[in-house]
């Protein structure tokens, strides 16, 4: 088993034996709880489940993967020596209070890891709003970006209070809009700065923003774009923090 997820097939494969490059191919198919999948990826060094606010014990949904190793047989075998590879298919995924306090339900990604990189795609429904998701963690020490989000979402008129999103204050937007958020952590671990983009497109709606005279509908209206930038602590910031 691996935690508590039944192994559904395994195969080992030694080569190379009575030489001193002896090594072994392991191929492990699993299925089981997300909660298993998390916990791994909250070992130490990894604290990967935790970045993006994601606690094991409250998230729901289940997992099929498929796991490789490449192991050198010897006795002082170093970590940074085993090559590594998995893909997993994350189902039903839901997890409360996931992004500035909204639940997450209905989530299917796809999850690959390597000793690059990790990877997860997929969609699901943020406080009832449909989106697409993609997070890049970079393991490769050379690249300046260590972490990368992607969210779009096609947002309809009830969907911005669902995301406790108000804009009554300055003005009106009926009908659908399409927003992209682009989120990247700088590596460094003495400045840690953060840059987002987010954009808009109005094209199918209507935007009435008289304190900034915006007045525009349907193929008149235009596009929209806010960029940031912050810097933050050594420690990540809680991606659940309310809006």
């Amino acid at each position: 088993m691996l935690l508590d997820a039944p192994i559904t097939h395994a195969t080992v494969r030694l080569y190379q034996l009575d030489t001193n490059d002896e090594t072994a191919d392991v191929d492990v198919s699993t299925q089981g709880p997300l909660r298993e999948v998390l916990t791994v990826l909250d070992t130490e060094p990894l604290g990967y489940a935790k970045a993006l606010g994601l606690d094991a014990a409250h998230a729901s949904g289940d997992f099929t993967a498929h796991l490789f190793f490449r192991v050198p047989l010897k006795h002082d075998l170093d970590l940074d020596e085993v090559e590594y590879r998995a893909d997993a298919d994350l189902t039903g995924i839901a997890v409360p209070n996931a992004v500035f306090n909204r639940d997450l339900s209905n989530g299917n990604f796809h999850l690959t890891l390597d000793s690059t990189a990790l990877t997860l795609d997929g969609s699901a429904d943020l406080a009832a709003v449909p989106v697409k998701l993609s997070w890049t963690e970079s393991f490769a020490a050379g690249e300046a970006v260590k972490r990368r989000y992607t969210v779009q979402a096609r947002i309809e008129d009830d969907g911005w209070a669902r995301l406790g999103l108000n804009f009554s204050d300055f003005g009106t937007i009926k009908g659908p809009v399409d927003v992209a958020l682009f989120y990247g952590l700088a590596r460094d671990s003495k400045d840690r700065r953060a840059q987002a983009t987010v954009s808009a497109d109005f094209k199918d709606s209507a935007v009435d923003f008289d304190k900034f005279g915006l007045d525009q509908t349907g193929r008149h209206a235009g596009r929209g774009q806010i960029r940031a930038r912050s810097r933050q602590r050594p420690a990540d910031r809680d991606p659940r923090t309310s809006c």
